[in-house]
């Protein structure tokens, strides 16, 4: 019976076989990928601080409060609910500001949104049928 012999260049080389620079190359790299985007997922707000203001003039937006957090998400411009609920309502973006303490016009229907991580001020105006 004849033997076969696993070299260098053979394919059947396993990851064990593999020199300890070449592991740690591909792992190492790896590694950092997948801690990066779960770092993206968990604080999702840090990609705004790279990209710039998230919303545009004409943007429509649906404002979530919280007691320790606020976030605002994009939406169709279809005219508020007025159910009482504030997930149901619709803003527009009039304006968008530099600086998380720009002011905006007050008044009915008007909501201020400052986006610390953007470092931005958005002026809303909420959107209703008529």
């Amino acid at each position: 019976m004849e033997q076969q012999q696993t070299g260098p260049g053979d394919a059947r080389q396993t990851w064990r076989d593999k020199p300890i620079g070449v592991r740690l190359a591909i792992a190492v790299p790896a590694a950092i990928v997948i801690v990066g985007v779960f770092f993206l997922i968990q604080n999702p707000d840090v990609f705004h601080r790279l990209t710039g203001p998230g919303f545009k003039v004409g943007d429509c937006v649906r404002v979530k409060s919280g007691f320790t957090d606020s976030a605002m998400n994009g939406t169709d411009c279809t005219p508020s609910k007025l159910t009482g609920r504030e997930s149901d309502l619709v803003y527009r973006v009039d304006a968008v500001k530099d600086g998380k303490d720009a002011g905006c016009p007050g008044g009915y229907n008007r909501v201020t949104f400052s986006n610390e991580p953007e470092d931005t001020t958005y002026c809303l105006t909420l959107v209703t049928s008529r």
